[in-house]
């Protein structure tokens, strides 16, 4: 006889999407909530100040998939936005008279091309002072530091010519989109905004390269981050529990705004490592009642977003667009906030068989897989460092890693209802 947790286990995903829709006050409109997949470790909590402003960065510029469950896929909210101006600008230019047309057109291939090449220009010095960085190492070429090192190359002239291309086919942009004004001086100004230092940071991609020597290895990024003292969170307690069992209440997100596709295939229970996995996700699967997460604390981290982002302009712009929204579109969920939590316990209600197994796996030194959660006796990028207990009824796993996770995240999905 089958269980919640048979198969893809989606009505215990279900279940777990409904606490946290409750917990946040609900989830309706343009705006959805996505349980990850799996769970991933803040990391912005280190002794590097720098390094940690590039986490939530980063963080905060990750598109996840159309999915039911979150899962962060490698595209960026910045190249969305991106394409979104540019989308809107071409379609507003193709209304302008020839001649505005043709001047705008000029000033806009302009400029691109000159940040083009100032871009081609800083991966080019970027690439050869890894060269040399690492000829320095084996004693090949004379130590030097990275402005050393582009100053006797002409890098700086190289850089301030195209500055100044740029500066004067900004002015030229400028001028245009303002004589035009209405719409277009309005996504002019957004794309300006967009493309200015001012929009960009550099940040250390790495703890060990936060350092004043390291700064030669600083990438740019956009100007965002996920809001919140991670450490008060860390000391402050706020209880949440969601319990999976027949007969708990399941969110209907899945099914409403995911077109039915809910994008669950992962189960409920993993047991990577083991050569009888299958069998073993299986059994777990069947023989299993119920389970219980206990957080010791939960929150919501909201994401902020310099001026180079305007999200009224997708409101009033966004609709005529195409290829951008909806199940196939390239900027269709748009992070909001992150739901973190920390001190996880779970426990539960299981088979003599099946506390066997987890027992072997775990004091074996293999990982248990719960929901979105990975357990093990040692800490790592994606395993809990845990204890394991057995109980009358079950098991208890107890998070012992004192680390802060990364639950759900909570998006707007332009145009596109959920309702």
């Amino acid at each position: 006889m089958g269980t919640i947790f048979t198969g893809d286990a989606k009505s215990a995903w279900s279940m777990y999407l409904k606490v946290l829709e409750d917990y946040l006050g609900g989830d309706q409109g343009y705006t959805v909530i996505q349980p990850l997949a799996l769970s991933q470790k803040a990391r912005w909590d280190s002794q590097k100040t720098n390094y940690n402003i590039f986490e939530k960065q980063l963080l905060a510029d990750s598109m996840p998939d159309w999915s039911g469950l979150g899962n962060i896929t490698g595209k960026w909210v910045s190249d969305g936005y991106e394409q979104f101006l540019t989308t809107v600008q071409a379609k507003l230019s193709s209304q302008l008279t020839n001649e505005d047309k043709i001047l705008l057109d000029k000033a806009t291939r302009q400029r691109n091309a000159a940040q083009a090449g100032l871009r081609r220009l800083e991966k080019e010095i970027t690439y050869r002072w890894g060269l040399y960085k690492a000829d320095m190492s084996g004693g090949k070429v004379p130590q030097l530091t990275r402005r050393q090192f582009e100053d006797g190359r002409g890098y700086d002239s190289q850089r301030a010519d195209l500055k100044l291309q740029i500066k004067t086919a900004s002015g030229d942009y400028a001028a245009i989109i303002n004589q035009v004004g209405g719409a277009v001086r309005i996504i002019g100004k957004a794309v300006e905004d967009f493309y200015s230092d001012y929009a960009d940071i550099p940040l250390p991609s790495l703890p060990e390269f936060d350092t004043d020597l390291g700064r030669d290895d600083w990438a740019v990024y956009k100007r965002q981050w996920i809001l919140g003292d991670i450490e008060r969170f860390k000391a402050e307690t706020s209880e949440l529990t969601v319990e999976f069992a027949h007969g708990k209440g399941e969110s209907t997100t899945i099914e409403k705004h995911w077109n039915g596709s809910a994008g669950i295939r992962i189960g409920w229970f993993s047991f990577a490592g083991s050569a009888s996995r299958t069998e073993l996700e299986s059994k777990s699967s069947d023989q299993t009642e119920k389970v219980k997460f206990s957080f010791k604390n939960a929150a919501e981290f909201p994401i902020f977003r310099e001026r180079w982002y305007k999200a009224n302009l997708i409101e009033q712009y966004g609709a005529d667009t195409h290829g951008l929204w909806g199940p196939n579109g390239t900027f269709n969920v748009i992070p909001n906030s992150y739901i973190l939590a920390r001190g996880l316990t779970i426990e539960t209600t299981t088979s003599d068989e099946v506390k066997n197994y987890m027992e072997s796996q775990f004091t074996g030194g293999g990982s248990i897989g719960i929901g979105p959660f990975c357990f093990g006796g040692s800490d790592s990028e994606t395993r809990i460092h845990s204890s394991f207990e057995r109980t009358d009824t079950g098991v208890k796993i107890t998070d012992l890693s004192k680390s802060v996770h990364v639950i759900a995240i909570k998006s707007y999905t332009p145009f596109f209802r959920n309702d």
